[in-house]
Protein backbone atom coordinates (compact mmCIF):
# COMPACT_ATOMS: atom_id res chain seq x y z
CA UNK A 1 0.00 0.00 0.00
CA UNK A 2 2.99 2.44 -0.12
CA UNK A 3 5.04 4.08 2.90
CA UNK A 4 3.92 6.97 4.84
CA UNK A 5 5.78 9.52 7.27
CA UNK A 6 4.74 10.51 10.79
CA UNK A 7 4.14 13.95 10.96
CA UNK A 8 4.68 16.57 13.61
CA UNK A 9 3.02 15.56 16.86
CA UNK A 10 2.86 11.98 15.76
CA UNK A 11 0.16 12.37 12.85
CA UNK A 12 -0.30 9.67 10.18
CA UNK A 13 -2.27 10.90 7.08
CA UNK A 14 -4.11 8.04 6.02
CA UNK A 15 -3.89 8.14 2.35
CA UNK A 16 -7.36 9.31 0.53
CA UNK A 17 -7.55 5.81 -1.62
CA UNK A 18 -7.13 3.72 1.36
CA UNK A 19 -9.43 6.37 3.88
CA UNK A 20 -12.33 5.69 0.31
CA UNK A 21 -11.69 1.64 0.27
CA UNK A 22 -12.35 1.37 4.51
CA UNK A 23 -15.03 3.77 4.06
CA UNK A 24 -13.81 5.95 6.38
CA UNK A 25 -14.55 9.53 6.37
CA UNK A 26 -12.83 12.38 8.78
CA UNK A 27 -14.09 12.11 12.32
CA UNK A 28 -14.56 8.29 11.97
CA UNK A 29 -13.94 6.47 14.74
CA UNK A 30 -10.93 3.80 14.66
CA UNK A 31 -9.11 1.69 16.90
CA UNK A 32 -5.29 1.01 17.58
CA UNK A 33 -3.86 -1.79 18.34
CA UNK A 34 -0.24 -3.80 18.26
CA UNK A 35 0.10 -7.59 16.32
CA UNK A 36 1.69 -9.90 18.07
CA UNK A 37 4.48 -9.36 15.16
CA UNK A 38 4.36 -5.78 15.92
CA UNK A 39 2.30 -4.32 13.44
CA UNK A 40 0.11 -1.63 14.09
CA UNK A 41 -3.34 -2.19 13.28
CA UNK A 42 -6.03 0.15 12.54
CA UNK A 43 -9.62 -0.91 12.87
CA UNK A 44 -12.89 1.36 11.72
CA UNK A 45 -15.68 1.12 14.79
CA UNK A 46 -18.72 0.09 14.21
CA UNK A 47 -20.26 2.94 16.18
CA UNK A 48 -23.59 5.05 15.54
CA UNK A 49 -22.50 8.51 14.04
CA UNK A 50 -25.01 10.02 16.26
CA UNK A 51 -23.12 8.58 19.03
CA UNK A 52 -19.43 9.78 18.46
CA UNK A 53 -20.02 12.62 21.13
CA UNK A 54 -20.22 9.20 23.61
CA UNK A 55 -17.07 8.31 22.65
CA UNK A 56 -14.81 11.01 22.77
CA UNK A 57 -11.97 11.50 25.74
CA UNK A 58 -14.13 14.05 27.35
CA UNK A 59 -17.51 11.79 28.12
CA UNK A 60 -15.17 8.55 29.12
CA UNK A 61 -13.50 10.42 31.18
CA UNK A 62 -17.18 11.80 32.89
CA UNK A 63 -18.33 8.32 32.19
CA UNK A 64 -15.12 6.93 34.71
CA UNK A 65 -15.73 9.77 37.45
CA UNK A 66 -19.41 8.49 37.58
CA UNK A 67 -18.31 4.66 37.88
CA UNK A 68 -15.59 5.24 40.85
CA UNK A 69 -18.11 7.63 42.24
CA UNK A 70 -20.80 4.31 42.43
CA UNK A 71 -18.40 2.42 43.24
CA UNK A 72 -17.47 4.19 46.56
CA UNK A 73 -20.68 4.60 48.04
CA UNK A 74 -20.99 8.72 47.08
CA UNK A 75 -23.97 8.72 44.61
CA UNK A 76 -28.20 7.25 45.48
CA UNK A 77 -30.29 6.24 42.54
CA UNK A 78 -31.38 5.56 40.19
CA UNK A 79 -35.20 6.80 41.60
CA UNK A 80 -38.34 7.14 40.82
CA UNK A 81 -39.78 10.54 40.98
CA UNK A 82 -41.62 9.59 44.17
CA UNK A 83 -38.20 8.24 45.78
CA UNK A 84 -36.46 11.23 44.44
CA UNK A 85 -38.49 13.28 45.91
CA UNK A 86 -38.48 11.07 49.33
CA UNK A 87 -34.72 10.98 49.37
CA UNK A 88 -34.58 14.91 48.51
CA UNK A 89 -36.78 15.48 51.78
CA UNK A 90 -34.29 12.53 53.76
CA UNK A 91 -30.96 14.79 52.56
CA UNK A 92 -32.42 18.08 53.95
CA UNK A 93 -33.82 16.22 57.14
CA UNK A 94 -29.99 15.36 57.68
CA UNK A 95 -28.67 18.97 56.83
Amino acid sequence: MGVITIGEGGVLRIPEELLELAHLKEGAPVSLHISGEGEIVIQAEERDPDQWWYWTEEWQKGEREVEEDKAAGRVSGPFTDEEFTAELERLANEA
